[in-house]
């Protein structure tokens, strides 16, 4: 499994905590094999991505895309993907909900893998249950706020 972290803003982040948090989620997925690109950005290249690619003109937490050119058999767990965090959101959200500015970061990370891996939140059920795995996967990271 290949995770690859570009930092594309000036925030200090602790990208190696990050990628290492993403390959812990991706096992306990039972994600074997692959390719994992998270890409940090500011609110101004965000919100351009947002606009282009979903039509939305605003900044954005995060936006995952999945790379796969085909869909592998059930039995081969893989993914091909790239996300992009916003840290200017992870650092407004972090004071906002009394968080820190890693804990936000990888709750992006984590909403952005679950998109990668098939769930979305485009309705209030699907959003709900987007939100279950979100907590039980942060439990499963031990990542307190």
């Amino acid at each position: 499994m290949k995770i690859t972290s570009t930092n594309l803003q000036k925030k200090n982040l602790n990208q190696k905590l990050v990628k290492r948090q993403a390959r812990r989620i991706l096992r306990h997925k039972n994600i074997s094999s692959g390719e994992l690109s998270i890409v940090f950005v500011s609110d101004p290249l965000i919100k351009k991505l947002n606009k282009q690619f979903l039509g939305k003109n605003v900044p954005t937490d995060v936006l995952a895309f999945d790379l796969s050119k085909t869909k592998f058999p059930s039995s081969q767990k893989q993914i091909f993907g790239e996300i992009i965090i916003s840290t200017d959101t992870s650092q407004r959200n972090s004071r906002i909900f009394k968080t820190s500015f890693n804990y936000e970061l990888t709750l992006y990370l984590v909403h952005g893998i679950l998109h990668l891996l098939g769930f979305d939140d485009t309705s209030k059920h699907k959003t709900r249950l987007m939100r279950q795995k979100e907590i039980e996967l942060m439990e499963f990271l031990k990542f307190k706020k």
